[in-house]
């Protein structure tokens, strides 16, 4: 079965409210036909479709949407990253996690982010090297 993305995840979350799920069931509406009417702007009509009647009952679902997280939205990838460049004494800089905020340091460590928290730091990252790490994160 094909992976969605966190962002599918929640579209599907927040245009389900309990009610709307309840109705669906009662009624045996097909969730494809009906799914379409309760979806957020977030996701195109070509995208809703290629998520599958199980994968979108099942997120929809209180009593499954946690498993079906586990199960189907796509991991991001994470990264520890070192910047390209060294300073005048050939000290290295890493991206690094000071009390919440993502910085650059000269330390040997660097923590691991994911691009888009990267990106939200202000940082450019094509500006670094990258080395994926376990996503246990």
């Amino acid at each position: 079965m094909e992976k969605i993305t966190e962002e599918q995840y929640q579209s599907i979350i927040e245009s389900f409210t309990f009610s709307n799920y309840k109705n669906i069931t009662e009624k045996g509406w097909k969730l494809e036909s009906k799914f379409k009417s309760y979806i957020n702007e977030d996701l195109s009509i070509d995208e809703i479709e290629k998520i599958s009647n199980r994968l979108a009952m099942a997120v929809a679902n209180p009593l499954t949407c946690e498993w079906a997280h586990e199960q189907f939205v796509e991991k991001e990838k994470i990264y520890k990253w070192k910047y390209k460049k060294q300073d005048s004494d050939g000290d290295e800089y890493r991206l690094s996690n000071n009390f919440g905020v993502i910085a650059l340091n000269c330390t040997i460590f660097g923590s691991p982010f994911t691009e888009k928290e990267v990106i939200d730091a202000g940082y450019n990252p094509d500006m670094f090297e990258r080395i994926e790490v376990d996503n246990d994160k």
